[in-house]
């Protein structure tokens, strides 16, 4: 096999490169007589104007969408075809212009191009705007999926452009994460604020109530006493008890979990009960899979939910718009 000299160690053949100037040298010898070494740089415009043309399929519509005139947008194609040393249109053939095999060969890579000049231009823009181009969040795993699926479905359509990096955590984790400045913002029932590095903004409170499968012992019992009785399933901080208290306990007989899909898939097989969100267990309340218990002593609690951010990095457009819709949504 022949290779190329490109530094891809591939065949002649499988190289794009090699293919057009194989196909120049044969089909149009008159533009592929100059050497590789005298290929030119295309312009911005140049590339433009040629996606325009493929996309309108005449040089008369593509001058329209571009405001300007035919002339001017055949002399930047055949701009584009000087500096490339390839014919990129058939001429004369039909009445609309026709890619060559080189012009197709190169679409997709002009669009590429023309993708990620625009990617660097709305960058700049929100950089110039005072806009973020990246967020890092992370959010409690008391918040129930679909709230949270359905703030970053919103926070998309308004900013399309914008890199989302997502976490779930349980509670003091959330914090340790914005104080290492690993994430923006997090979203997190955790109260302790630190030093004054860190500030909060109320969003709500998510209710939290007691369940257990249906044929755990505790349903259809109202006795606190039984309730203790029986093992009790708590979320806990990973990071230990200095950075954040156990939530609802009520029992001194626990088993202690640091992921709540693990304390909901035990609950849902009948190892003990616990508190929930009422909105990450709503299914499978109306399901019948879980049942609330009704205990005297031990009402709904409601857990407060609050944005935290370092003091130094206030939010910018695309947090504030992504707290404003969890604030907006059913989460208390």
């Amino acid at each position: 096999m022949a290779f190329c000299a490109c530094s891809g160690g591939h065949g002649r053949t499988e190289c794009t490169a090699w293919r057009v100037a194989h196909l120049a040298a044969r089909r149009y010898p008159r533009l592929a007589r100059a050497t590789m070494a005298t290929i030119g740089t295309p312009s911005l415009d140049q590339l433009r104007v040629f996606l325009t043309v493929v996309e309108s399929g005449s040089f008369s519509s593509a001058a329209r969408r571009l405001g300007r005139a035919t002339s001017a947008t055949s002399y930047a194609i055949s701009g584009l075809e000087q500096e490339l040393r390839l014919q990129l249109f058939e001429r004369g053939t039909t009445r609309r212009p026709q890619l060559t095999e080189a012009g197709r060969l190169l679409l997709d890579d002009i669009r590429r191009v023309s993708e990620n000049v625009e990617k660097l231009r709305g960058k700049a823009r929100r950089l110039r705007q005072g806009g973020e181009t990246e967020l890092r969040v992370a959010f409690d795993s008391i918040v129930s999926d679909d709230v949270v699926s359905e703030s970053l479905r919103r926070l998309h359509q308004q900013f399309p452009l914008i890199s989302l990096h997502v976490r779930v955590e349980s509670l003091g984790a959330s914090m340790q994460l914005v104080l290492d400045r690993a994430v923006n913002v997090a979203i997190t029932g955790s109260s302790n604020v630190g030093d004054g590095a860190v500030s909060r903004l109320v969003l709500g409170t998510v209710k939290m109530v007691p369940v257990a499968a249906p044929g755990h012992a505790l349903v259809g019992s109202s006795s606190d006493a039984s309730a203790r009785e029986h093992m009790q399933l708590v979320l806990t901080d990973r990071f230990g008890p200095a950075n954040g208290a156990d939530q609802f306990v009520s029992n001194a007989h626990t088993w202690r979990v640091t992921d709540v899909a693990l304390k909901h898939q035990l609950l849902l097989d009948g190892t003990g009960w616990g508190f929930m969100s009422v909105l990450r267990v709503r299914t499978d309340l109306l399901a019948g899979r879980l049942i609330q218990l009704v205990l005297t002593d031990a009402p709904n609690f409601q857990y407060p939910l609050f944005a935290v951010h370092r003091t130094d990095s206030p939010p910018g457009p695309a947090t504030s718009y992504l707290l404003s819709q969890l604030s907006s949504l059913t989460i208390a």
